[in-house]
């Protein structure tokens, strides 16, 4: 059996801590992840930052294979879906446009799709 998702999502039952904070129409995700962990990432909806911190991850997706290391940021396209390695423990913030919702599964079921029906990327693979 899967661990079930609390407030959207594995994390806490998963064993890695997520900070939640608010700005103006911005939600932003802080994750604190140990070294040794290796996990799928969401498929996102839209374009949006990220930014490492501290750390070093192994990370596989359609763009070809690559090994980030802090201090690092860029884009994650919609549609991206990564395989990640976790080299060293790693301070990770990904950042959300959400309008005014703050309820964490409401945000959840806006930015994060189930498939790649739920939205039209430019190029189908």
């Amino acid at each position: 059996n899967l661990p079930q998702r609390k407030n959207g999502s594995l994390e806490s039952v998963l064993g890695y801590e997520v900070k939640h904070s608010f700005g103006e129409g911005i939600y932003v995700r802080e994750c604190h992840v140990p070294a040794g962990f290796f996990f799928v990432s969401e498929l996102h909806k839209f374009d949006h930052p990220f930014f490492m911190m501290k750390g070093r991850l192994r990370v596989m997706s359609e763009e070809g294979n690559a090994i980030i290391e802090a201090p690092s940021n860029g884009i994650t396209k919609a549609g991206t879906k990564r395989v990640i390695y976790v080299e060293e423990d790693t301070v990770f913030c990904t950042c959300h446009a959400v309008g005014e919702r703050k309820d964490l599964n409401e945000i959840e079921d806006f930015i994060v799709a189930k498939n790649y029906d739920e939205f039209e990327l430019e190029e189908k693979i």
